[in-house]
């Protein structure tokens, strides 16, 4: 083992929660972080922040420090749902107080209720309404910021970087 791999945080990653996405057992994922010295674990299950509680509780017993998240699913306007309106990208957020715990929170709620459509859906105006206490990550290759790099307009990705 590398002796600096207990300064490595997963700040991505998926459970079981992440319907069709993810396979890992929380359980399992902690007592492995432990194995290899994590001093800290995030989970970042896709529209849904279901798993966080029991996620909490395994690494207060685990004595690791778990940081809450989620990879939403965003949209320009989330109310709109024709066909239209069916592209949407992934972003990560991560909740770095009990502030960002209770945005995440109030977020993927209104993704699940009011943004719906096919999936949870949250919009850059629920985002700025919600943020305080948040960290954002850019996500996966699905995110709107590695989109707009892969096709060239890194004027766009920077804007959306700042922005966010």
């Amino acid at each position: 083992m590398d002796k600096n791999c207990n300064e490595f945080v997963h700040l991505h990653v998926h459970t079981f929660w992440s319907l069709l996405d993810g396979q890992c057992k929380p359980i399992e994922l902690v007592k492995r972080a432990k194995e290899l010295g994590y001093k800290a674990i995030a989970t970042t299950d896709h529209g849904t922040t279901a798993g966080l509680v029991e996620m909490y509780r395994i690494c207060q017993d685990e004595g690791i420090k778990f940081i809450p998240g989620c990879e939403v699913y965003t949209c320009d306007n989330m109310l709109l749902k024709d066909n239209d309106h069916k592209h949407r990208n992934h972003l990560i957020l991560l909740a770095k107080n009990y502030t960002g715990y209770k945005n995440l929170l109030k977020l993927t709620t209104i993704g699940n209720i009011i943004g719906k459509y096919y999936k949870p859906r949250v919009d850059d105006t629920a985002l700025f309404a919600h943020s305080e206490g948040l960290i954002v990550l850019s996500a996966c290759r699905a995110g709107i910021i590695p989109e707009y790099i892969l096709a060239g307009n890194i004027d766009k990705a920077i804007e959306k970087a700042v922005m966010y």
